[in-house]
């Protein structure tokens, strides 16, 4: 008797990302509404040493032009006090992309200025379950004065520059798609135009 295991293809992560502010937050309390901060331990690296100012690319390069946000999962919620992206399940009807959307604008809040899919999907296993999950991801690039309201699933809110995101995130699956972000939609990347799915490529950014 053949026995199968259990695969569901019913979940999305959304990585958000903003210009980077100029003035940041002193390390502390984390955002809990519209701010946020560098906080738990993950402080603003000092500045990487460099010649004079540094070149338009060097900045991409290093981080500094922009930061990705975090929420905090509320701690009666599953894996309650770790720090996460926009996670949801695709509803019955929806595509995967109007699923991102809607969770996006559900946990935080936020519409997108430019919204694009990631090549990466991040497939794992939870045993408790016998579950192998696919989740598709994306990125939401944000304005930098985004308004951050989180709904009751999370409790807290921070920044953090692209340079030090990708080791605060829990799991492996997340941290490629950091720094898949990093090198093809930040950087304009080659594929970063085959990527965008708002505004339709080939359009004014």
């Amino acid at each position: 008797m053949e026995i199968l295991m259990n695969v569901r293809h019913d979940l999305i992560a959304v990585f958000i990302v903003r210009e980077t502010h100029n003035n940041f937050p002193s390390p502390g309390t984390p955002g809990e509404g519209e701010g946020g901060g560098f906080s738990g331990g993950l402080e603003k690296p000092p500045p990487l040493p460099s010649p004079g100012v540094p070149e338009e690319g060097e900045k991409f390069a290093r981080g500094e032009k922009y930061e990705f946000l975090q929420m905090r999962r509320a701690a009666s919620d599953y894996l309650g006090g770790s720090w996460q992206t926009v996670l949801g399940q695709i509803e019955t009807g929806e595509t995967a992309v109007a699923a991102a959307l809607r969770e996006l604008k559900e946990e935080v809040g936020l519409v997108p200025l430019e919204f694009y899919q990631l090549d990466q999907v991040s497939v794992f296993f939870i045993a408790s379950r016998d579950t192998i999950y696919h989740c598709v991801q994306f990125c939401a690039v944000v304005s930098a004065d985004a308004k951050i309201t989180l709904n009751e699933e999370h409790d807290a809110f921070r920044w953090l520059a692209a340079n030090e995101a990708e080791p605060a995130f829990l799991w492996p699956g997340d941290r490629q798609g950091v720094r898949e972000i990093l090198s093809q939609i930040l950087t304009n990347g080659p594929s970063k135009s085959h990527m965008r799915i708002m505004p339709p490529a080939g359009s004014e950014l």
